[in-house]
């Protein structure tokens, strides 16, 4: 059965964002909720969506990945991302 992933991203100046919905859409069924906000059914967990979507993404831009089935973050360049995991995974009861 597949996971519940929200997927959103801010681009560095000048970068498209269509590579990165073809990139996006390859994970499984895909909905566009938002500009840049996207709800993909698929079986890849946050951190491999992540990898597999980055991979595509100009070094500057920003990427979030939360699988909202299983409660996992995936992430990248974003200015408060180790603070946000700490939090997630306080919430969750998780240590590091």
């Amino acid at each position: 059965m597949p996971d519940n992933l929200i997927i959103c991203w801010s681009l560095a100046e000048g970068e498209l964002d269509e590579g990165i919905a073809k990139a996006v859409a390859e994970l499984g069924e895909a909905v566009e909720l938002l500009p840049s906000v996207w709800h993909v059914a698929s079986s890849y967990r946050a951190g491999e969506a992540a990898e597999r979507i980055r991979s595509v993404m100009d070094p500057d831009s920003a990427l979030l990945v939360v699988n909202a089935s299983s409660d996992e973050l995936g992430w990248f360049n974003l200015a408060e991302g180790e603070r946000l995991q700490g939090i997630w995974d306080h919430t969750a009861g998780r240590t590091h």
